[in-house]
């Protein structure tokens, strides 16, 4: 005990850092008062509330939380499994408490059940209008099956929301995404302030929540800030116009942009990769369709783009074209070509015509798993094609099979 109490108080938080097991830590608030106040303050820092329980275990930890407020500091990340009819009840008041003592920072939440924002009840609602209005929270996540009718104007009401991810899962509700509804969101001009606007730095946008999304933020009287944004993610915009829209947004993050990452992004739509001076890492992920692979490939040939581009990352989830499906028995099986795209593919990109104002980048090419890569032509390609670019100058190519 003496020496427990001995240890200065940064080496013991450090020791107590270090612990992940939820049991540990709990043994560890038994041995000092030293132990308890960095244990629980470890303890308390994130919350998970898991679907099995998580109606009781918002019971209790509400009532934890009124009759010790100290603990309510400690409180900086909440997540959240789940939370369906039976949870709301529970996790309405919590979720208002812990709110509404401003030390939450990051608030993450998988929703389930198809259901809209009426269905989630007027407490749940207010719950949520707290947790926005918060000056502490820094981050918000919502994934699942979100409520399509979400007021998205809710989120610029939270002044410090700097990184915000919503990853919408396959829903069948339908939800109104036409100009007039957008302009229904948005402040009139003249009402309007920026002292309390939210500024992303990090954006990260999937699915078919998208459409509602990205033409709020792309529009020119959006109360949220894109200025000071510095990594975007695209991810799955299944509508032409979620594609179409979110170059507006690119384009209002142009000047400050320093990663970029598009899941299927669409070779329809110009560039501006050229406008962004402080991109620094592309990710792009696609098809090794041939004409697919020849745009990829002429982003980069313009010797205007930016030589701020440390590391570029081409993902592909095949590596090959050409298949025909026949039927052995009760089985269908896929037979491939045996014509590989995997030639096209390194041909369009590394040529010697891509890249010309680059001296000094990596570049990664990653094929998913989805049709194995013999070794040694993965080998044969690789010094096929890459002593090509590290003989322009380039500093380093790798071809990979992701898991």
């Amino acid at each position: 005990m003496t020496l427990c109490l001995s240890l200065p108080f940064d080496i013991l938080e450090s020791i107590i850092e270090q612990i992940d097991d939820y049991h540990s830590l709990l043994q560890c608030t038994t041995v000092s008062h030293a132990f308890l106040y960095f244990g629980r303050k470890r303890l308390f820092r994130t919350i998970h509330l898991g679907a099995d329980d998580a109606g009781l275990s918002c019971t209790r930890l509400l009532i934890i939380l009124v009759d010790r407020p100290e603990l309510l500091h400690h409180v900086r990340a909440l997540h959240v499994d789940s939370p369906d009819e039976v949870l709301g009840k529970a996790f309405a008041p919590l979720l208002r408490h812990i709110a509404e003592g401003n030390h939450l920072r990051k608030f993450v939440m998988n929703m389930y059940g198809n259901l809209s924002w009426g269905e989630l009840g007027p407490a749940l609602q207010d719950s949520f209008r707290s947790l926005f209005k918060s000056t502490s929270l820094r981050t918000l996540c919502f994934q699942g099956q979100i409520p399509v009718d979400f007021p998205i104007e809710l989120l610029a009401t939270s002044p410090a929301l700097t990184h915000l991810s919503i990853s919408h899962y396959h829903s069948n509700n339908r939800y109104d995404a036409s100009d007039a509804a957008i302009h229904a969101m948005l402040p009139s001009p003249s009402t309007e302030s920026t002292a309390s606007r939210p500024s992303l730095e990090s954006l990260e946008i999937m699915g078919q929540f998208a459409t509602r999304l990205v033409k709020y933020l792309a529009h020119p009287l959006s109360p949220i800030q894109l200025s000071q944004l510095r990594e975007l993610r695209l991810m799955k915009l299944y509508d032409d116009v979620d594609a179409s829209t979110a170059w507006e947004v690119i384009k209002a993050a142009a000047s400050s942009l320093e990663r970029l990452v598009w899941y299927d992004c669409s070779p329809y739509r110009p560039v501006l990769l050229e406008s962004m001076q402080r991109l620094r890492f592309v990710e792009l992920h696609g098809y090794t369709l041939l004409p697919r692979c020849k745009w990829l490939a002429s982003l980069f040939m313009s010797e205007r783009m930016p030589k701020s581009i440390e590391s570029i990352t081409l993902t592909f989830s095949a590596a090959w074209v050409g298949s025909r499906r026949m039927k052995v028995g009760e089985v269908d099986e896929v037979f491939m070509s045996k014509e590989h795209q995997l030639d096209g593919t390194l041909s369009a990109l590394c040529d010697g015509r891509a890249f010309p104002c680059f001296r000094a980048i990596a570049l990664r090419v990653l094929f998913e798993r989805s049709v194995e890569i013999d070794p040694r032509e993965r080998g044969r390609m690789k010094g096929r094609w890459f002593p090509e670019l590290q003989s322009t100058g380039f500093l380093s190519g790798e071809i990979l099979t992701t898991e």
